[in-house]
């Protein structure tokens, strides 16, 4: 079938060329998974900051309205939901013996 001798440089060839295309089909895969990590790595640090976001916009309203019926708010952006929980930790005072809330934001 495939015989190869290595005084045949039309064999020699056809190797060389097999080679450069499985080398260049290993690194196209290794490129396009690289992209792939970098859109999900990328996604994910979207959602934190919007959290972030969420949360400085949550202890605004507690600082203005006072606490949120059952302590939770519902925030929905780009067809994503987030869950704030805002706690107010009396046990534990902050500095100066203010209160310390806790504002969990889950997505």
């Amino acid at each position: 079938m495939l015989k190869l001798k290595i005084d045949n440089e039309e064999g020699v060839v056809f190797v060389t060329v097999l080679v450069l295309v499985i080398s260049m089909m290993i690194l196209a895969v290794t490129v396009v998974n690289l992209q792939l990590n970098q859109a999900t790595l990328s996604e994910k640090e979207i959602n934190r900051v919007r959290s972030e976001a969420i949360a400085t916009g949550a202890l605004m309203y507690y600082i203005a309205n006072g606490p949120p019926p059952g302590n939770a708010l519902t925030d929905m952006l780009n067809g994503i939901s987030f869950n704030t929980t805002i706690t107010n930790d009396g046990g534990t005072p902050g500095p100066n013996n203010t209160n310390t809330l806790t504002i969990t934001v889950d997505y």
